[in-house]
């Protein structure tokens, strides 16, 4: 058995239950449910994490919750330091994908963080990644930056 107690339960066909995410997401998901260390998810690749990040909310994983907020937070700054353990995939910002888990979510912090982050981007970029919606919001907050800053928008590349 792969949980600790488990052994009085039997499985029947009735309690199969499929699940639209995918299996390397849920055995990460199941790690975090067992009673062992927790896994190390800031060195996941980023389509990992994202829908890891997801799932942990979908199925409430409190044990998991820290983790996964803290790697999104992770990957949406850039990482300047050349030298440093993290592989160079992880150095890449990804601040319109972790915008849209931080809106879907109402992570606050981590949707100030990251849309401060995609302040330069372009908005095709943006409209490429992010929900109608989301984007919706993104140029409002991209406004009031032009607006409150010394930011010249004639240089602003549309």
């Amino acid at each position: 058995m792969a949980f600790a107690g488990a052994e009085g339960y039997a499985l029947l066909a009735k309690d199969v239950v499929d699940l639209e995410e995918k299996s390397d997401v849920l055995e990460i998901l199941l790690q975090f449910m067992s009673r062992q260390k927790a896994p190390t998810i800031i060195l996941l690749d980023f389509a990992v994490l994202n829908r890891l990040a997801e799932a942990v909310a979908k199925y409430e994983v409190f044990s998991a919750m820290e983790a996964s907020e803290s790697a999104m937070r992770y990957f949406h700054s850039q990482r300047a330091d050349q030298k440093s353990d993290i592989p160079s995939w992880a150095r890449h910002s990804h601040p319109f994908e972790v915008l849209e888990y931080a809106v879907k979510h109402k992570k606050v912090d981590i949707m100030d963080d990251a849309a401060t982050s995609s302040v330069g981007c372009r908005p095709d970029e943006a409209r490429m990644h992010l929900s109608l919606g989301t984007f919706a919001t993104w140029v409002q907050i991209l406004l009031q930056f032009f607006l409150h800053s010394q930011f010249n928008l004639l240089t602003f590349s549309l």
